[in-house]
């Protein structure tokens, strides 16, 4: 995170995170929301949509990484990947497990490191179950 943000912001940004690495995803999400209403960055992005995914939003949580990928997407090949792979499981917890398998043949397609975790979504969507989160 860059040395311009202002101490009490990463403070805060810092109890998210380890809210939601706690369990505590539903304190993670109040505590990160209001972060995102004064400085959209994008690890703030991601931290609120793992939290939203814990909870099971998935509209919520699809919406919040859409913004990761769009207008300005991540530079690394990876995390696009990454953040793809969270899109799916949000698609698929939103009702829309097709688009989900789309967005998981992109994955497939362009991230081996991601290949196996993508394939195994994809087999769990096709079978008619419940995505796993595992971040």
């Amino acid at each position: 995170m860059p040395d311009t943000l202002a101490p009490e912001i990463r403070t805060e940004y810092s109890r998210g995170v380890d809210l939601l690495l706690a369990g505590e995803a539903e304190q993670a999400v109040e505590v990160l929301r209001p972060l995102m209403a004064q400085d959209p960055r994008p690890e703030f992005l991601l931290a609120l949509g793992k939290a939203l995914l814990e909870l099971r939003r998935g509209r919520e949580a699809g919406e919040c990484l859409q913004r990761l990928l769009s207008p300005d997407p991540p530079d690394s090949p990876s995390m696009r990947a990454y953040v793809l792979l969270l899109s799916a499981i949000a698609k698929a917890l939103d009702g829309s497990p097709e688009e989900a398998m789309q967005v998981l043949d992109s994955v497939i397609e362009t991230e081996p490191h991601l290949e196996r975790a993508a394939r195994s979504l994809k087999r769990r969507l096709e079978a008619g179950r419940p995505p796993v989160l595992r971040f």
